[in-house]
């Protein structure tokens, strides 16, 4: 399985980087299906606040699923994103197909 991480330059913490891989491949402990993933790590501006955006992109036998979170912190983002992976996976929503 590959793992893809963009993130922007200088900007995210390397924990949560190394987070981010972990919470993916504890994700395909769950579905060995899962096949390639991506994680997008990026920081927006609206008005005077910002927002930190962790979206997770992965491939289920060849069937593509994105999850975008939006929050106040990368990790905050981030925790939102692979808290809605695993339950996604636990509840078997995205994988009810054969």
């Amino acid at each position: 399985m590959n793992i893809e991480i963009y993130t922007p330059l200088p900007g995210v913490p390397a924990y949560i980087i190394r987070y981010m891989k972990e919470m993916i491949r504890l994700a395909r402990l769950q579905d060995s299906r899962i096949d390639n993933a991506s994680v997008t790590l990026m920081e927006t501006g609206y008005f005077d606040s910002n927002w930190y955006i962790c979206e997770v992109g992965f491939t289920v036998q060849g069937q593509s699923f994105l999850i975008t979170k939006r929050a106040n912190s990368y990790f905050e983002a981030a925790s939102d994103a692979s808290r809605d992976l695993f339950n996604k996976v636990k509840n078997n929503i995205l994988f009810n197909y054969n």
